[in-house]
């Protein structure tokens, strides 16, 4: 993006409606919206964030996050502050989260402070949502008042209980943010908190209850939604993982996708060491060559040359594939149910279905 441009927002959005060769009133009609009220912004007026959002994503959404900052920059009035401060922790933007909840904490709004107050609890404790500090510290904001603050209470309350494997918790929890949130009059709150309680859906929906139709189809509309990266990434991964015994073809495309996703983060090559491992476990499940580039760790290398396994038969991390392996090698009942039963204990119900399928591929018959 130019000085030009990060100087003068509306004068960049403006020269790319003319080059796009659109009036702006077809513009306006694209986004459901009058020309007067696209006019009314693009000449400096007020109006809410999620017009502005909308106006950026449809002209130029290759530089949404830097022009968005550039308008945030201007001033933020009191009503937008909630979809900023959602905006911004949504995309990853931790600093100009953190400064926009300290700019506009002391603000003479008692809405404004309590939210701003709680996206910095949230900023302090992003790694240890599962900690039981950070549920104590949450019960801080229990007598809230605001329908925003309500929303993102839950939503956090929601991350604690499934980090913590309480999973009916989790699902009593956002039927009750689907609740509040036919409550929500602003249309970007709204996509974002669906987007989040999405994220932590499709993970139960696969995992726990192992409702293939449903997790895919939330992961689906998690996509068609592209509110976030970070959400973009939790969908190919849960589409990977539904077709790891189903396709091995449409398996490994949605886990590629995910790894080129991670790839644009540079801090975040442990999440694309554990998809290129998961890959190796697919190759081995669909009996393909281990490929170089997947063989990431010394689990993985022990699979990629049909090494021994039986070390990892205690291993926390790799006990349940080590005898899943195994057990399919041998056609062990033994090792394929000790694989069944570790997946099982972690509550990893999908994944539990694979030693499953195995025992009854060798005709063993018991009710699991």
């Amino acid at each position: 993006m130019t000085s030009t441009i990060a100087k003068d927002l509306r004068t960049h959005l403006r020269n790319s409606i003319e080059m796009s060769k659109e009036s702006q009133k077809q513009v306006a009609a694209k986004l459901g919206i009058s020309s007067s009220y696209l006019s009314k912004f693009l000449n400096g007026k007020d109006v809410s964030f999620w017009i502005v959002h909308k106006i950026i994503n449809h002209i130029d959404k290759e530089n949404e996050i830097e022009l968005i900052l550039n308008y945030f920059k201007e001033g933020i009035s009191s009503k937008n502050i909630p979809a900023a401060l959602e905006y911004c922790y949504s995309k990853q933007l931790y600093d100009y989260t953190s400064v926009l909840a300290q700019e506009y904490k002391n603000k003479r709004n008692s809405k404004t402070q309590e939210l701003c107050s709680l996206y910095s609890l949230m900023l302090e404790s992003r790694f240890i949502f599962e900690s039981n500090t950070f549920l104590d510290n949450l019960r801080n904001f229990k007598n809230n008042t605001f329908l925003e603050t309500k929303i993102m209470v839950k939503v956090l309350q929601v991350y604690y209980y499934y980090l913590n494997g309480h999973y009916d918790l989790t699902i009593y929890t956002i039927d009750q943010i689907n609740d509040l949130l036919f409550q929500v009059n602003d249309p970007f709150l709204k996509m974002a908190y669906g987007a989040r309680v999405d994220e932590i859906q499709v993970n139960i929906y696969l995992k726990q209850k192992t409702e293939l139709i449903q997790s895919r189809k939330i992961a689906n509309r998690i996509l068609d939604r592209n509110f976030s990266t970070a959400h973009n990434i939790t969908a190919y991964h849960i589409l990977g993982l539904s077709y790891f015994p189903e396709s091995y073809e449409q398996s490994i495309s949605y886990y590629l996708k995910c790894i080129e996703l991670y790839s644009k983060f540079p801090d975040r090559q442990a999440e694309i060491l554990e998809n290129k491992e998961e890959i190796s476990f697919l190759q081995k499940y669909w009996n393909k060559n281990i490929h170089d580039e997947f063989a990431v760790s010394e689990f993985s290398m022990l699979l990629k040359h049909d090494g021994d396994l039986s070390k990892y038969y205690k291993d926390e991390r790799y006990h349940k594939y080590a005898l899943l392996f195994d057990g399919i090698k041998e056609s062990s009942s033994e090792k394929l149910l000790l694989s069944h039963h570790y997946f099982s204990k972690s509550k990893d119900y999908f994944r539990a279905s694979f030693p499953k399928n195995e025992l009854n591929r060798i005709g063993f018959r018991y009710t699991l």
